[in-house]
């Protein structure tokens, strides 16, 4: 997922350039930083660093050919760990101590739902590179760059049942504050759509488990052909691989967009009966003048 946001940093940019009129950073006189600022989660079960790494690449390009209209790009990335508290803070150390003139790039496992009405208290507005939780998707204030991993899940199903032919196709989801009921109505929007219903919802897997081998039992012994799965690169690895320690050879991998990386890719020798991943942005392995940079 290193090299993925491309789309990211086009936002980054973008909302940069659009800020160049706002009064931010400092006195807003001239030569003043254009303040920019994000709330990620980059320690803890799940992380989300590539974000905001793309949206710093970008910001560093621009000052390095000058700024705009000779102001740089002064952004801060607040790390929230994961915990309410620590995202609650960091929101409140960009926006009222850092004075930031926006969020951009950001991507955190939590923070959209945890300040949502104080970035619509403030006035501010956030536009993360990766939308996780739903408060990123039902607050005017805050706009993602993804589709986010709700949808994500019903198009990782139709593809299952509609492309691959699949039958038999079980949920494993890892639940993190309180996503559960988006990622079941994704699952009931597939049902909707399709007229399929999933032979086992699993929604106990941990983020970051040691051992995934007894979900992955369950799912065997139920019955399952498929999995779709919504776990993060190192999890999804150990799902894989929890599988073929049971010699389960005929099952069919769904995971989500957030295992779309090189990666993912290098670390399986062995994939069942295939793993299937989606790409929400233009994947950067194609050669497009879209991924130039």
């Amino acid at each position: 997922m290193q090299r993925r946001i491309t789309a990211v940093a086009a936002l980054a940019a973008t909302a940069a350039l659009a800020l160049t009129g706002c009064a931010g950073g400092g006195d807003g006189g001239d030569g003043a930083p254009i303040k920019l600022g994000s709330v990620n989660t980059l320690s803890g079960a799940a992380t989300f660093p590539e974000a905001s790494a793309a949206a710093q690449a970008v910001f560093d390009r621009v000052n390095a050919d000058g700024g705009i209209d000779g102001r740089q790009i002064e952004y801060t990335t607040v790390d929230d760990k994961g915990d309410p508290a620590s995202a609650t803070a960091a929101a409140r150390q960009l926006v009222g101590s850092d004075e930031v003139v926006a969020l951009v790039g950001g991507a955190s496992l939590i923070e959209c739902e945890i300040n949502q009405e104080y970035y619509a208290q403030e006035n501010v507005l956030s536009m993360p590179g990766i939308g996780v939780d739903t408060g990123c998707f039902d607050s005017p204030n805050i706009a993602p760059a993804n589709l986010g991993p709700f949808n994500d899940m019903t198009l990782t199903l139709l593809n299952g049942s509609e492309n691959l032919g699949l039958d038999d196709i079980c949920v494993l989801l890892e639940i993190a504050g309180s996503t559960k009921p988006s990622y079941l109505a994704g699952v009931e929007k597939w049902t909707e759509i399709t007229g399929e219903e999933p032979l086992l919802v699993d929604d106990s897997l941990p983020y970051g488990g040691s051992d995934y081998t007894p979900y992955i039992v369950k799912a065997k012994n139920a019955g399952c052909s498929a999995i779709a799965v919504n776990g993060i690169e190192p999890d999804a690895i150990g799902q894989v691989k929890a599988a073929q320690a049971q010699g389960w050879d005929d099952v069919t991998f769904l995971f989500l967009t957030s295992v779309y990386s090189e990666n993912f890719a290098s670390a399986l020798d062995w994939t069942g009966a295939g793993v299937h991943v989606p790409a929400e942005f233009y994947p950067f392995t194609e050669d497009n003048e879209i991924n130039a940079d």
